[in-house]
């Protein structure tokens, strides 16, 4: 019988700007470009279209942390946003973004994610998106792993399968 092997398959998807900052020798791929939207439950009276920069950072947000709310590592919409020089009213941390049209109900909060997110939100069509009010240039997105996994065949293969996944959902429409 012939052991095993396994190569973990971690990996990552997170904005190419920001894995270029990353001291950990990676290999990467391009998987897909995105954009930044504002997210407000529909009815939302605060949201009109021309949402002004004095309006939008006049608003409480909810914000994505990674992790545990509260604790957890910034996003990538944080880090454009400090790029931005912007100072936003955080009235709530969540931890995944499922959570977030739950966290809208009732309210007048809003939110900063990355569009293609709204892919996977179920209840998106109680949502309402509205341009942000500050340079918001597409970016891309890669998937990254380990350089000691480049030449694994099985790492390879999901890798594909992944890339391969990822523009499928994102080209449709």
């Amino acid at each position: 019988i012939e052991p095993v092997r396994t190569l973990p398959l971690y990996f990552s998807f997170i904005p190419t700007r920001l894995l270029l900052l990353i001291k950990t020798p990676l290999s990467m791929t391009p998987i897909y470009t995105n954009r930044l939207v504002g997210v407000a439950a529909r009815g939302n009276k605060k949201v009109k279209p021309g949402v002004s920069v004095e309006e939008y950072l006049s608003m409480r947000h909810i914000s994505y942390r990674p992790g545990s709310a509260g604790s957890g590592p910034s996003s990538a919409v944080d880090k454009f946003i400090e790029a931005s020089n912007l100072q936003l009213d955080i009235a709530l941390e969540v931890s995944s973004f499922a959570i977030i049209p739950s966290a809208f109900a009732g309210t007048e909060m809003v939110t900063t994610i990355p569009s293609r997110i709204l892919s996977f939100i179920p209840e998106r069509k109680n949502l309402l998106t509205f341009e942000v009010p500050f340079e918001n240039p597409e970016f891309e997105v890669s998937m990254a792993w380990s350089p000691l996994a480049d030449n694994d065949v099985e790492h390879r293969w999901f890798r594909e399968l992944v890339q391969q996944q990822m523009q499928a959902v994102f080209t449709q429409k």
